[in-house]
C-alpha cells in the first residue's frame, strides 16, 4: 500500500476536484465519485493502520481526521449511519482509548467515535440505544479489572450485526473476544482503564446533551452509584471531571432523584479537604466543573441532606475560597453557604469565620452575600435588636417626630420586647424548650458575629493593613450592611468608610491600584448615599462623635468635605468613572434616568433630571442615532423616558426643588426633540377599581399612599399625620399587638379568645400583604401611641365649593363634611385618615370617592342630595365660565383641578355600578335595590349637557364629546341615530356626501346647535375626518364648519377664501381678520401680513395691541427687526395691561429671545426663554397627562427653544446681528447638522416643522448664507406639496430662487407634476441637463449627485408619458449609472425600466405567437429581440441596486426571485433547454443569482424567506441548487429565526418538500458552529407536534404536561428562542457602503428581543371548540409567561402568509404621510406552522370576540338568553315568507337594538381612553374592512373579530377562508366585510362616515398605489401548496402551481385596480379609490345582502 501522506494527499485532491465537477455539471456524479472512492480506500486504510498496541501516533491521526471529515460530509461511505457499518469502526476505535502512549490525542479519538455514533443514531436509533445499554452494563466492571488482563465489551451490540453479509470493516484480530461477539478492551492497570473509563463517561454525557429521547429509561440507579464511586480513590482529574459532567447533565435533563446526591457532595467536600499535591491534581478549569456540579446538586438538594453535609462544607469552605482561582467554585461555595446558613443551627455555619475571611488578601465578592445571610438570620434576635439597635431606634423615632403628639408614648423598647415574650408564652400556640434553647444560642452567635465584626474594625483602627486591603474589607461590610443601616455598627462601618476618601484621591494617579479597588469602593460609597434622602443623610454626619462639640454652621462639616471634593475628582480619577459609565450602554442609562424619574423622593428625581440634562446634550449624537433608528426596544425606552419627563413636568410639589424640576424637565425634553409620535405605540389603559373591603382598602391606602407620604415629607407636621393614619388603620386590621419589625414574621400571637384569634390571623395576613421596603416604613407605628384629635363638628350648610376656592381646601372641607355623614366600618377608616388628607392632595383624591360612594350607599336622603348639589355647584361654575373667567389668575388652575377631580369621581362611581352588573347575580342581588340605584339615580341626577359644556370649558374635549354623545343618545331613546336609521330606513346614497342642498328632517335627526357644539368639540380633538362626517349630518351647509374642517385639515388656501368670504359678511370682526392673519401666516404670505396688519392697526387702532401681536410673528420670520421692535412696544403693553407675562404669546417669546440675542445681554437670553419655558409647563403638563399626541405641539415649542439656546452659546458674547459665522467653522457646522438630524425625526407635518424652519433661515440669513436659507425654503416647499398646499409650495420656490438655493428646478418641476402639469415639469427639468448629456465635465461629486436625480427624474417621467423613444431613455439611465455608479435608486429605477421593456415584449410576443401557428422559437415570427434577453440586464440591475443599499429590498428582491423562477420554468417546462441561445441566457442568469448568492448580505435573503422556500421544489434542477444554497446560508446566519420557518417544510405531507428541507437542515447544521442547536429544535418539533395532536381527557380542561410530556418538561431550558412577532421581525440596519455586506453592526435581530425558551409550564389549557386546541405558556428567558395556542388540525401556512401580507402593509403605511399621521396599522401576532395541518400561534393578550361581547351586553339587558333567544330566531327564518331584507328589518333587527358603544363606555372609563380606543376601533376596523376584502377574506363571524380591552384595536383571526371561498360556501358570503348595526354603532354618533370611511379611503389607496409588491408576496401561495389540495400532488417531484390561489389572485389584481368582483358583479370600469369605498359599504350594510348571510353569522349583532 502506498504510503499514508502521498495517499491522503491523493483523496484530498479527489475531493477537491469533484466538488468542483459537481458543480459544473450540475449532477450529484462529483458527489457519488468521492464516496465511491473512500468507500474503497477507508478499509484499507483501517486495517493497516488503525491496530491497537503496534500503531503509529502520527499516521492513527490522520486516519481518524479523515474519518471524521467523511462521517460528516459522506455519510455514503458508512452506509448512511447503519449498524454494520459504524460500530466495527467504532469498535477498533474504542482500544486507543487504553493506550497510555495516545493520551494527548485521546480527544481525537473521542471526535471520531463521536461523529461515528452520530450517524448511527440517525440511521439506527434502536442500536444506537443498545449501544449505550452495553456501556450502562459494562461501566461498573471497568473498576474491578485491576486483576484482569481483559474485558469483553460491546457484545450485544455487535451482536445485532454478527448475521449481516457486508459489514465496512473487520476487527482486528488483537480486539476479537474468543467467546462471541464484542470487543476486547485490554486493562492491565490504571494507567489503561482510567482513561477508558473517564472517556466513556464523557461518551455518555455527550449522548446525553445530544440525544436525550434515545436514552429515555436507560439509567437506573446502580449504574449511577457505579459512575459516581470513581470520585474517591482514584486520584484522576480526567475521570473526576467525567463523574462532575454526568452528576450535572444527568440532574439537569434525567432526573435528579436517582444521583446519589449526598455521596457526591461528601465527595466534593473530600476533595476540597485534600490539600497535598493541589498543583498536579487540581487546576482551575478542574474547580470549575467541580463548582458547576456542586452548585447545581445543592441547590436543589432536600433540606436533610443539607445538614448532613453541612458540616464538610464549612470545613472546606475558608481553605478552598481562598485557594482557588475558580470563580465559579467561589460561587457555589457561598451559595451553598448561605443555604446552610438558611437550614442549620449557627453553631454548625460559624458566622465568625466570615470576618477572618476579610483578613485575606485578594477580595472575594461573592463573601458579601454570606454575610448578608448572616447578618438577615442573626439580625432580628431580640437581644441582638435590643443591644444594637435600641438606641438607633429611639434617636431615629426622635428625629422622624412620631413622639411629639403623645406625652405618654413610651421610649423604651426593650422593655416592649420583653413584654410581647410574655404574652407568647402566655398565648395558645405551643412553644417547646427547645424555642427558648433556639433563641438563647441565636443570641450566643449573634452576638459573637457582632464581637467579631467590632473587633476587625478596631483592630483596622489599631493596627491598620495595607490601605488596599482596608478598603476592600471595608467596602465588603458596607456592601453588606446596606440592607441593615440603622443599627451604630452599621453607622460606625459607614463613616470608617468614608474616611478613606482623602487616600483615595491622593492616590489618583495610581491607576493599576484605583483600578482594582476603586468599583468597589464606589459601589460602597453609592450605597451609603442611596440609604436615606438628603435630610436622613445629614442625621447620618450627626451621629458622629467627632462632630459633637464642632459648633454646626452648615449642612457640611469639616471633615466630611473630602466627600463633596470625591465628587469633583481630579481629571485622572475622573477619567477612570469616565471610563466605567462608557462601558454602560446609553439604552441602559435612560432606563436608569427613567427609574429615577419615577422615584418617591422629589429630591432624587431633581438629581436625576439634572444628571439626564447633562446626559443628553453629552451624548446629542448617539440620542439622535437611538431616536433615529426604528428598533422596537430603543424606542420604548425613549417612550418610557418621554412619559416620565411629562410626568415631571406636572409635578405637584409647590416647593423651589418642584418648580425646578418642572423647568429640568422642560429642558430634557426639548434636548430629546419633537420626536414624531408615530414612532410610538399607544398606551393602553388602565381601570381604575374601588374595593369595597375594609382590609383591601386599608392595604391600598398604606402600600400607595400613606407610606409614600410618610416617607416624602418635609414637614413634622405631615410626617405626624401620616404617622397616626397608619397607626389607626394598623389598629383597625388588627396589627397592632400582633406584630414587630423586631420579632419574626411567623410569630403569632393569640389572648386565649377565638376573637382574637380571628383578629391576629387576619392582622397576620394584611401584614403579609404589605411589601418589605413599607413593613420597615410603618414598622414602628405598629407600637407608637399617638392619639387622634378631637375635631369639631363645623357641617357646612349648603355646598362647600366656590370659585375663587383653592382646590386644597375644597377637597380638604368637603372630605371633612362627608366622613361627618359616613356609617358602616368604612367610617373609622375614613376618621383615622382626616389628618393626612389636610397635608397631601394624593390621599385625599384616593379616598373621595370611597366616602361618597359609602354616602350614597348607606347615608340618608338628605346626604345624597347634599352630594348633588356640591357636584353641581363645581360643574356649574365652570360650565358658565366662573373658571375661564379667572383662566389667566391663580385661582383658575385651583378651579380646573375641581371640575377635574369631580370627573374622576363621576367616573370612578360609573365604574363600580358597571362592575357590579358584570357580576353574578347572587352576589349584587341584595345590594341592587339600594346601593346601586342609589348610585345609579345620583348620576342620572347631573345632566350630561352640564358635563359637556364644563368640560369642554375646561379643554377636555374627549369627555365633552363622551357626555354629549350620551346626551344626544338620550334625545333619541337611548340609540344611536346614524345606526338606527342606517338600518330601519334606508342606506345613504353615495351622493349625499355632495350635495349642499337642504335635506329632509327625516334624514337628518340632529339638531343644528348640537352639531355646532359637536363641530366646536372636534375641532379641539384635532380630528378633521370626524369634523367631516359630522358636516354631512347637518341639514344645511355653513361657512364656519367649512372653516373648521379645512384649517383642521390644513387646506389653508380654501380657508383664506372662506376667510375672505367671511369678512365681506362682517368686515368688521376682530376674529374674522385674525383669522384671515393667521392663514396667511400658514401660508407663508408674510411680508402681505405685514401689509395686511399695517393697514389694520390704521384702520382699528383701538385693537392695535391685538394686531400688533400678530404682526410679531411675521415680523421675526422675515427679519424685519425695525417692525418687531415697534410691534413688540405695542404688544408689551397690551400684555402689561391685561395679561401676565408667563402666559404670552409663544412667537412673542421668540421675538423678545431675539431681541435680546441682538443687544448682547446674555443674560436676558437666558431669562426670556426659561419664561418661554415657563409658560408652556402648564398646557404641557394638563395635556401631557392625556396623551403625547396632544402635548406635541407644546414639545415643538420646546424643541425650537433648546435650538435657540445651542446658537445663543455659540454666540457667546457676541451679537445676533454683528457676529457671523462660516461654513469652514467646525462648532456652527456641527450645531447646524445636529438641528438637520433633528429635524428628520420630526413630524413630517407642515404645522410641526415649519417653526423650525423658520428659525434655521433666520440663523442663516443672520450669517449671509444665502444657499442654506434657500434650502430651508426647498423643505417647506416640498412639505408644502407632500401636503397638497401647491399655492404655498409655489410661493415657497419663488423665495428658494430668490436666495440662490441650487436645485430649486427639481422641486418645481415636482409641484408642476403634481398639479398636474406634465409638460412643464418636464420641460424645466430638460433646461437643466446638458446636451448633449454625455459631453459633461464630471468634476465633483456633489453635482454628479444632483444631476444624476435630475436626469432621473426626468428620464422617469419621460418614460411614464410616453415622450420619447427607448433609445434615448436607455442612454439617460446610461448616463446616471455614469454619474454616480453606486447610487441604489439610479440602479432599482434602470432595473425597473428594463423589466417594464421585458414586460411589453413578453406580452407582444405570446400575442403573436397566439395568432399564428406555434414556432420552436419566440423570436421566428418577427425580428424583435426576444423578451427574456431583457432578463440579466434587469436581474443585474436589481441585485446592484440591493447591493449598495435596501431602499428599495421589499420591493427589488421579491421581484428579482420572481422574474428568475419564471424564466427557470419556462426553460425547463417549454423544452428550451435544447435552445442554444436560451441555455446561455440560462448560464448567464444563473452567474448572476450565484453572484447574488455571494455578495448579497444574508440578512436581505431573509426577508424573503417564504418566497425562497415556497421553491425548494422548482421544476429547474440548478434553480433548485442555488435556492438551496440561499436557504442555508440564511439558516447558517440566523438558525434560530429559520429554524422556526422551515418546520412545516421539513414535516411537509408532500415528500419532495420535505426530502428538500432536510437536506438544507442538514447542510446548515454540518457547517454551523451550534450544531446542538439543530438536534434540540427537531426534538423541540417533534414534542409540539405531539402536544398540538394529544387528545387530553374527553372532558378535562386541562392537559399535564409534567406527566404527559415530561420529556419536553426535562428539555427545558432551551437555547431557542421564542417564536414570538418580535423576535421574528427583522430591523432594516442603516445602510452604510463603507462596511461589509454582513458586518457584525448589522444586528437585524434586536439582543433585547431575542428571548429564549427557559421552561413550559406543568399544565396546558384545552380549549372548548371543535378541535380542542391546547394554550401552552412557556417561561420566557426574561422571566415573563409567553402563551401560545397550539392548534391542531387547520393549515395555518394561510394564517403566517396573511401575516407576512399585514406587515407589509403596515410597513407602506408607515411610508406614507396620510396613513402614518393616522397611524393607521394593524395589529400582527406570531403564526408558526409546524407541519401542515397544525402549528403554534403566538396568543393575543386581553382580546375578546365581539360575539361575545355583545352577548354580554344583550344579556344584562334581558334581550338575549341563550335558551329561547336563539330557537326563536331559527323559528323565524325556518317560516320566513317574505325576502330575507323585511325579515331582517321587520323580525330580527327590533329584538336586538345597537349596543356596542356601551363596551366603549364600560372598558374605557376615562375619557381620553375611550376616544382613543374608538379612534383606534374606527381605524383597524377600517384598515381589515379593505384589506379583507383585496384578498377574500370571508367567514368573518362573531369569534373571529376580537376587540383589544386596553386599546380598542379590532383584531382579526382564523384566516383559512381567504382567497373568496366564502363565495363558494352554500349560501355564499355577499357582504365583503363586516359593517353590521353594532360595527356602526361603535364608531359613535357619524356612524361610517367620518373617520372609518376616511381611513378605508387611505387605506385602499396605499394598497392600489402598491399593488405590485402586494401581489409578489401574494404569489408565494401559488407553489406552497395547501392542505385542501396537496392530496393529490403528494407524489409529485416537483412543485404544481395551485389553480384556486391562481384564480384568487386574478381576482385580487382586479381589486386592486378598482374593479368590482364577486357574487353577481357585473362587468365595469375600474373605480376611484373613493367611489370604491362608497360601493363596498353599500354592499357591507345593505339589508338584503346581510339577510342573505348565514343565520349564525348573525346579521343582526
Amino acid at each position: 500500500m502506498a504510503n499514508i501522506s502521498s495517499l491522503i494527499r491523493e483523496l484530498r485532491e479527489f475531493i477537491s476536484t469533484s466538488r468542483s465537477a459537481s458543480i459544473a455539471t450540475s449532477s450529484s456524479h462529483g458527489q457519488e465519485s468521492v464516496e465511491a472512492k473512500l468507500s474503497g480506500v477507508l478499509p484499507d486504510l483501517l486495517q493497516a493502520y488503525i491496530i491497537p498496541l503496534i500503531s503509529n501516533e502520527r499516521e492513527v491521526t490522520a486516519v481518524l481526521n479523515l474519518l471524521s471529515f467523511t462521517a460528516q460530509n459522506y455519510p455514503g461511505v458508512f452506509f448512511h449511519g447503519r449498524a454494520a457499518g459504524i460500530l466495527p469502526v467504532v469498535g477498533r476505535l474504542l482500544p486507543f482509548l487504553t493506550e497510555p502512549s495516545f493520551s494527548f490525542r485521546h480527544g481525537v479519538v473521542f471526535e471520531t467515535i463521536d461523529s461515528l455514533l452520530a450517524l448511527l443514531r440517525i440511521g439506527e436509533p434502536k442500536v444506537y440505544r443498545q449501544f449505550f445499554l452495553d456501556v450502562i452494563r459494562d461501566v461498573p466492571y471497568i473498576s474491578t479489572t485491576s486483576d484482569r488482563v481483559s474485558l469483553k465489551c460491546f457484545s450485544e451490540s455487535f451482536a445485532l450485526i454478527s448475521d449481516c453479509p457486508v459489514t465496512f470493516s473487520e476487527l482486528p484480530v488483537c480486539c476479537r473476544p474468543l467467546d462471541g461477539p464484542g470487543v476486547l478492551i485490554v486493562l492491565t492497570d490504571k494507567e489503561r482503564w482510567q482513561p477508558f473509563a473517564a472517556w466513556t463517561i464523557r461518551l455518555i454525557n455527550k449522548c446525553l446533551m445530544e440525544g436525550t429521547l434515545n436514552m429515555e429509561g436507560l439509567f437506573n440507579a446502580s449504574f449511577v452509584h457505579s459512575v459516581c464511586s470513581f470520585l474517591l480513590g482514584y486520584e484522576d482529574a480526567t475521570l473526576h471531571m467525567a463523574c462532575f459532567d454526568f452528576a450535572r447533565i444527568t440532574t439537569k435533563v434525567i432526573n435528579a432523584d436517582i444521583i446519589p446526591v449526598e455521596y457526591v457532595i461528601r465527595s466534593i467536600a473530600c476533595i476540597l479537604c485534600f490539600d497535598e499535591n493541589k498543583s498536579a491534581f487540581r487546576n482551575t478549569t478542574y474547580d470549575s466543573c467541580m463548582g458547576a456540579c456542586l452548585h447545581l446538586l445543592h441547590s436543589c438538594c432536600p433540606t436533610k441532606i443539607i445538614e448532613s453535609t453541612a458540616s464538610e462544607i464549612i470545613n472546606a469552605f475558608t481553605r478552598s475560597i481562598c485557594s482557588t482561582e475558580s470563580r465559579e467554585l467561589q460561587l457555589a461555595l457561598c451559595n451553598a453557604y448561605v443555604r446552610i446558613a438558611k437550614s442549620c443551627h449557627p453553631q454548625i455555619w460559624e458566622p465568625s469565620l466570615l470576618v477572618k475571611m476579610l483578613y485575606s488578601e485578594i477580595p472575594y465578592l461573592p463573601l458579601i452575600q454570606c454575610i448578608q445571610a448572616a447578618l438577615s438570620i442573626l439580625i432580628s434576635s431580640d437581644t441582638l435588636e435590643g443591644e444594637v439597635d435600641a438606641s438607633a431606634s429611639v434617636a431615629y423615632l426622635k428625629s422622624s417626630g412620631l413622639m411629639q403628639i403623645s406625652s405618654n408614648r413610651s421610649m423604651e423598647i426593650n422593655p416592649i420586647i420583653t413584654f410581647k415574650i410574655q404574652k407568647i408564652a402566655e398565648s395558645n400556640i405551643e412553644f417547646t424548650s427547645n424555642f427558648l434553647v433556639d433563641i438563647e444560642q441565636k443570641k450566643k452567635f449573634a452576638n459573637e458575629l457582632w464581637n467579631s465584626i467590632c473587633s476587625f474594625l478596631a483592630n483596622l483602627e489599631a493596627s491598620p493593613l495595607k490601605p488596599e486591603r482596608t478598603i476592600t474589607a471595608l467596602s465588603l461590610l458596607c456592601l453588606a450592611f446596606s440592607a441593615h443601616p440603622r443599627s451604630k455598627l452599621s453607622s460606625s462601618i459607614f463613616h470608617q468608610n468614608l474616611s478613606w476618601i482623602p487616600w483615595t484621591r491622593k492616590q489618583a494617579k495610581d491607576s493599576s491600584l484605583l483600578a482594582s479597588i476603586l468599583p468597589t469602593y464606589l459601589h460602597a460609597i453609592h450605597n451609603i448615599l442611596c440609604l436615606q434622602d438628603l435630610e436622613s443623610r445629614e442625621k447620618l454626619f450627626h451621629d458622629d462623635e467627632f462632630l459633637t462639640a464642632v459648633e454646626r454652621s452648615s449642612s457640611i462639616y469639616p471633615k466630611y468635605i473630602d466627600l463633596l471634593e470625591l465628587l469633583k475628582l481630579p481629571s485622572e480619577l475622573n477619567k477612570v468613572i469616565h471610563e466605567a459609565r462608557e462601558s454602560t450602554s446609553l439604552n441602559d442609562q435612560l432606563q436608569d434616568a427613567v427609574d429615577g424619574l419615577n422615584h418617591e423622593s422629589l429630591n432624587v428625581r431633581y438629581m436625576v433630571a439634572c444628571e439626564l440634562s447633562k446626559l443628553l446634550n453629552l451624548k446629542r449624537e448617539e440620542v439622535t442615532a437611538l431616536i433615529a433608528g426604528d428598533f422596537i426596544v430603543d424606542l420604548d425606552v425613549i417612550r418610557s423616558l418621554i412619559s416620565s419627563l411629562l410626568r415631571g413636568c406636572a409635578e405637584e410639589s409647590r416647593t423651589a426643588v418642584g418648580q425646578r424640576l418642572k423647568l429640568v424637565c422642560g429642558d430634557c425634553l426639548g434636548a430629546l426633540g419633537a420626536i414624531d409620535p408615530a414612532k410610538f405605540k399607544g398606551i393602553s389603559s388602565e381601570r381604575f377599581k374601588i374595593e369595597c373591603s375594609d382590609d383591601d382598602l386599608i392595604f391600598e391606602l398604606i402600600q400607595k399612599h400613606l407610606a409614600r407620604a410618610f416617607r416624602v415629607a418635609s414637614d413634622t407636621i405631615v410626617q405626624d399625620s401620616a404617622a397616626l393614619a397608619i397607626q389607626e388603620l394598623l389598629k383597625l386590621a388588627g396589627c397592632q399587638a400582633s406584630l414587630s419589625e423586631d420579632l419574626t414574621t411567623e410569630i403569632t400571637f393569640s389572648y386565649g379568645f377565638d376573637q382574637h384569634n380571628e383578629i391576629n390571623i387576619r392582622g397576620q395576613t394584611l401584614w403579609d400583604r404589605f411589601s418589605n421596603y413599607v413593613k420597615e416604613i410603618i414598622a414602628p407605628c405598629l407600637t407608637s401611641r399617638f392619639q387622634l384629635p378631637v375635631v369639631s363638628d363645623s357641617t357646612f350648610v349648603g355646598p362647600v365649593y366656590y370659585p375663587s376656592m383653592s382646590f386644597r381646601q375644597w377637597i380638604f372641607f368637603w372630605i371633612r363634611k362627608l366622613t361627618a355623614k359616613t356609617t358602616g366600618p368604612h367610617s373609622s377608616i375614613f376618621n383615622a385618615c382626616l389628618g393626612i388628607v389636610q397635608h397631601d392632595m394624593q390621599t385625599a383624591a384616593f379616598l373621595l370617592p370611597y366616602l361618597v360612594l359609602n354616602v350614597v350607599c348607606h347615608g340618608t336622603l338628605e346626604a345624597r342630595h347634599s352630594i348633588t348639589e356640591e357636584i353641581l355647584s363645581v360643574l356649574n361654575a365652570a360650565a358658565l365660565g366662573h373658571s375661564v373667567a379667572t383662566l389667566h389668575e391663580i385661582a383658575g388652575e385651583q378651579s380646573e383641578l375641581c371640575v377635574q377631580a369631580v370627573f374622576t369621581l363621576l367616573d370612578n362611581l360609573g365604574q363600580w355600578v358597571d362592575d357590579l352588573k358584570q357580576e353574578p347575580a347572587p352576589s349584587w342581588l341584595k345590594v341592587k335595590s339600594e346601593a346601586m340605584v342609589n348610585v345609579s339615580e345620583l348620576l342620572a341626577s347631573i345632566p350630561k349637557v352640564t358635563l359637556a359644556k364644563a368640560s369642554f370649558r375646561c379643554q377636555a374635549h374627549a369627555r365633552a364629546l363622551m357626555y354629549f354623545e350620551s346626551h344626544v343618545r338620550e334625545k333619541s331613546g337611548s340609540f344611536n341615530p346614524v345606526a338606527v336609521r342606517i338600518r330601519f330606513d334606508k342606506p345613504e346614497k353615495s351622493s349625499s356626501t355632495d350635495s349642499p342642498t337642504t335635506r329632509s328632517d327625516s334624514d337628518y335627526p340632529f339638531a343644528d346647535e348640537d352639531i355646532s357644539f359637536l363641530m366646536e368639540i372636534y375641532s379641539g380633538l384635532d380630528q378633521p375626518d370626524g369634523l367631516s362626517g359630522l358636516a354631512n349630518l347637518r341639514k344645511t351647509s355653513k361657512l364656519q364648519d367649512q372653516l373648521l374642517i379645512n384649517e383642521k385639515a390644513g387646506n389653508w388656501a380654501e380657508v383664506l377664501m372662506l376667510c375672505e368670504q367671511a369678512l365681506q359678511m362682517e368686515p368688521s370682526s376682530v376674529q374674522r381678520h385674525s383669522d384671515y392673519l393667521n392663514c396667511l401666516l400658514n401660508m407663508c404670505h408674510l411680508q402681505a401680513m405685514v401689509t395686511h396688519v399695517d393697514g389694520l392697526i390704521s384702520r382699528m387702532p383701538q385693537y392695535k395691541e391685538t394686531w400688533s401681536m400678530q404682526g410679531v410673528q411675521a415680523a421675526w420670520r422675515l427679519g424685519r427687526w425695525d417692525l418687531m421692535d415697534e410691534y413688540l412696544s405695542s404688544a408689551e403693553k397690551d400684555v402689561a395691561g391685561n395679561i401676565s407675562e408667563s402666559i404670552a404669546s409663544f412667537d412673542l417669546g421668540i421675538a423678545k429671545i431675539i431681541q435680546a440675542m441682538m443687544k448682547k445681554d446674555q443674560l436676558m437670553v437666558a431669562e426670556r426663554i426659561a419664561q418661554s419655558k415657563q409658560a408652556l409647563l402648564g398646557p404641557l403638563a394638563a395635556a401631557g397627562m392625556d396623551s403625547y399626541v396632544r402635548a406635541y405641539p407644546y414639545i415643538v415649542k420646546l424643541h425650537m427653544l433648546c435650538e435657540l439656546e445651542d446658537y445663543s452659546a455659540l454666540l457667546g458674547q457676541g451679537s445676533f446681528l454683528e457676529t457671523s459665522f462660516t461654513l469652514n467653522d467646525p462648532k456652527f457646522i456641527k450645531m447646524t447638522k445636529h438641528w438637520e438630524n433633528r429635524l428628520k425625526f420630526t413630524q413630517p407635518s407642515l404645522w410641526a416643522r415649519e417653526p423650525l424652519l423658520a428659525l434655521r433661515r433666520l440663523v442663516f440669513s443672520a450669517n449671509s448664507l444665502s444657499a442654506q436659507v434657500g434650502n430651508c425654503w426647498l423643505q417647506y416647499a416640498k412639505l408644502c406639496r407632500s401636503a397638497g398646499h401647491y399655492e404655498t409650495a409655489h410661493h415657497a420656490i419663488f423665495n428658494a430662487c430668490a436666495s440662490g438655493a441650487p436645485n430649486v428646478h427639481m422641486e418645481k418641476a415636482k409641484l408642476l407634476w403634481s398639479t398636474g402639469k406634465s409638460d412643464q415639469a418636464i420641460a424645466e427639468l430638460q433646461a437643466f441637463i446638458p446636451n448633449p448629456v454625455t459631453a459633461v465635465d464630471i468634476q465633483a461629486s456633489k453635482v454628479d449627485r444632483d444631476l444624476a436625480k435630475t436626469i432621473l427624474l426626468y428620464t422617469k417621467w419621460i418614460h411614464s408619458t410616453g415622450q420619447k423613444q427607448k433609445e434615448e431613455i436607455m442612454n439617460n439611465y446610461v448616463t446616471v449609472r455614469k454619474l454616480q455608479p453606486k447610487w441604489e435608486q439610479g440602479l432599482f429605477f434602470m432595473a425597473k425600466y428594463f423589466d417594464d421593456l421585458l414586460v411589453d415584449a413578453r406580452r407582444r410576443q405570446e400575442d403573436n405567437l397566439a395568432s399564428r401557428t406555434a414556432t420552436s422559437s419566440l423570436n421566428a415570427s418577427t425580428n424583435e429581440k426576444a423578451c427574456w434577453s431583457y432578463l440579466p440586464a434587469v436581474l443585474m440591475f436589481y441585485a446592484k441596486g440591493l447591493y449598495y443599499g435596501h431602499k428599495n429590498l421589499f420591493e427589488a428582491l421579491p421581484r428579482l426571485l420572481t422574474l428568475w423562477f419564471e424564466f427557470g420554468s419556462i426553460c425547463q417546462r417549454d423544452g428550451s433547454s435544447t435552445d442554444e441561445s436560451m441555455q446561455a441566457l440560462f448560464v448567464k442568469i444563473s452567474g448572476i443569482m450565484r453572484g447574488c448568492l455571494k455578495n448579497l448580505p444574508t440578512y436581505q435573503w431573509l426577508t424573503v424567506l417564504s418566497q425562497l422556500v415556497s421553491r425548494i421544489c422548482h421544476e429547474n434542477k440548478e434553480i433548485v441548487r442555488i435556492v438551496k444554497c440561499i436557504i442555508t446560508s440564511v439558516l447558517q446566519k440566523y438558525p434560530q429565526q429559520v429554524l422556526w420557518t422551515m418546520a412545516a417544510v421539513s414535516k411537509s405531507a408532500v415528500a419532495a418538500r420535505c426530502e428538500a428541507a432536510a437536506q438544507i437542515i442538514q447542510a446548515a447544521r454540518t457547517g454551523s458552529e451550534n450544531r446542538d442547536l439543530f438536534i434540540q429544535f427537531d426534538s423541540l418539533i417533534g414534542h409540539l407536534i405531539k402536544l398540538c395532536f394529544h387528545p387530553g381527557q374527553p372532558k378535562s380542561k386541562t392537559l399535564d404536561i409534567s406527566t404527559e410530556f415530561s420529556a419536553l418538561k426535562r428539555m427545558m431550558p432551551l437555547d431557542i428562542i421564542l417564536p414570538v412577532q418580535q423576535a421574528l421581525t427583522v430591523t432594516l440596519p442603516i445602510y452604510d457602503t463603507s462596511l461589509s455586506a454582513d458586518s457584525p453592526s448589522f444586528d437585524v435581530f434586536s439582543t433585547s428581543n431575542r428571548v429564549m425558551i427557559s421552561d413550559i409550564s406543568d399544565e396546558a389549557e384545552i380549549l372548548s371548540s371543535l378541535q380542542r386546541p391546547k394554550k401552552v405558556v412557556f417561561i420566557g428567558s426574561d422571566g415573563f409567561h409567553h402563551p401560545f395556542l397550539c392548534k391542531p388540525n387547520d393549515d395555518l401556512r394561510k394564517d403566517a402568509r396573511m401575516m407576512e401580507f399585514t406587515s407589509m402593509i403596515n410597513r407602506l403605511f408607515f411610508k406614507f404621510p396620510e396613513s402614518r399621521k393616522r397611524k393607521l396599522y394593524i395589529r400582527t401576532f406570531a403564526v408558526t406552522p409546524l407541519t401542515e395541518d397544525c402549528g403554534l400561534v403566538e396568543w393575543v393578550p386581553h382580546t375578546r370576540g365581539i360575539w361575545h361581547i355583545l352577548q354580554d351586553l344583550y344579556f344584562s339587558r334581558e334581550k338575549f338568553d341563550k335558551r329561547r333567544t336563539d330557537p326563536k330566531i331559527r323559528n323565524i327564518y325556518d317560516r320566513r315568507k317574505t325576502s330575507e331584507e323585511v325579515m331582517l328589518k321587520s323580525q330580527i333587527l327590533p329584538m336586538f337594538p345597537p349596543v356596542f358603544h356601551k363596551w366603549f363606555l364600560t372598558t374605557f372609563s376615562e375619557p381620553a381612553s375611550w376616544f382613543r380606543a374608538r379612534v383606534a376601533y374606527a381605524h383597524t376596523c377600517a384598515v381589515w374592512s379593505m384589506v379583507g376584502h383585496i384578498v377574500g377574506l370571508g367567514d368573518r363571524h362573531g369569534e373571529n373579530i376580537l376587540f383589544d380591552s386596553t386599546t380598542g384595536d379590532c383584531i382579526h383571526v382564523d384566516f383559512s377562508c381567504l382567497f373568496d371561498k366564502g363565495l363558494q360556501f352554500q349560501k355564499p358570503e355577499l357582504v365583503p366585510f363586516r359593517l353590521t348595526q353594532n360595527m356602526i354603532d361603535g364608531l359613535g354618533i357619524t356612524g361610517y362616515k367620518g373617520v372609518f370611511l376616511k381611513a378605508c379611503e387611505i387605506t385602499l389607496s396605499v394598497l392600489r398605489t402598491n399593488r405590485e409588491m402586494l401581489l409578489i408576496i401574494l404569489e408565494t401561495f401559488l407553489y406552497d401548496p395547501l392542505v385542501e389540495w396537496t392530496e393529490s400532488h403528494k407524489s409529485s417531484k416537483v412543485e404544481v402551481q395551485n389553480p384556486y390561489a391562481q384564480r384568487a389572485i386574478s381576482n385580487i389584481k382586479a381589486r386592486l385596480e378598482g374593479i368590482v368582483v364577486g357574487v353577481g358583479a357585473r362587468p365595469s370600469l375600474p373605480l376611484a379609490v373613493e367611489g370604491q369605498v362608497q360601493c363596498l359599504i353599500k354592499e357591507a350594510i345593505s339589508l338584503g345582502n346581510l339577510g342573505k348571510m348565514h343565520i349564525w353569522w348573525r346579521a343582526w349583532y
